[in-house]
């Protein structure tokens, strides 16, 4: 499962990109295509998921307000990856392996990462602050928090990792 989420991450970074940037050419669509197929085939592990910290985030975002939840992830994702980078190792090694980001120190591959990410997301165009979503308003910040930590998702965040309501909300915070 490790390596298909190192390839998957390798063309998803490669592709997104290019789909942002205007290229349709047959590379740019293989890249998106097969990392999106490898990215999906990828979450699942016979007693546990992949998908954890970034898609309860998402979920609780997306439920209730008008964002699609792609774009959710997009605002949240850089976020929600600086906090699991500062509270756990969250494996940030594969994520630098698979996309492309130099292993210098445990702080630069974390910004690394983190920049990348960044990088997919203002290439595709998404959104990147939580005010941008017009029926959101700060004031749902705690009650989004209380719904993230809910989340059936957070189960499978790494160990080490076992936010608060309060933890989750600065992240919001941070976002908005």
């Amino acid at each position: 499962p490790d390596g298909t989420a190192v390839r998957a991450l390798r063309h998803l970074g490669d592709g997104l990109v290019s789909l942002g940037e205007g290229n349709r050419d047959d590379a740019t669509m293989r890249d998106a295509i097969v990392g999106t197929i490898l990215a999906q085939y990828g979450i699942s592990r016979p007693d546990e998921l992949t998908l954890s910290l970034i898609h309860a985030f998402g979920h609780g975002i997306a439920r209730g307000y008008d964002v699609q939840q792609g774009d959710a992830h997009g605002i949240i994702a850089p976020h929600a990856l600086a906090y699991l980078f500062e509270t756990v190792d969250g494996r940030r090694d594969l994520l630098a392996e698979g996309l492309g980001v130099d292993a210098d120190s445990e702080a630069k591959t974390a910004e690394g990462i983190v920049s990348a990410v960044e990088d997919v997301r203002d290439a595709l165009g998404l959104s990147t602050r939580l005010r941008e979503i017009p029926d959101l308003s700060e004031s749902d910040l705690p009650s989004i928090a209380t719904s993230v930590h809910g989340d059936s998702f957070m189960a499978y965040c790494p160990p080490g990792l076992d936010p608060t309501p309060a933890d989750l909300e600065a992240v919001l915070r941070q976002a908005w």
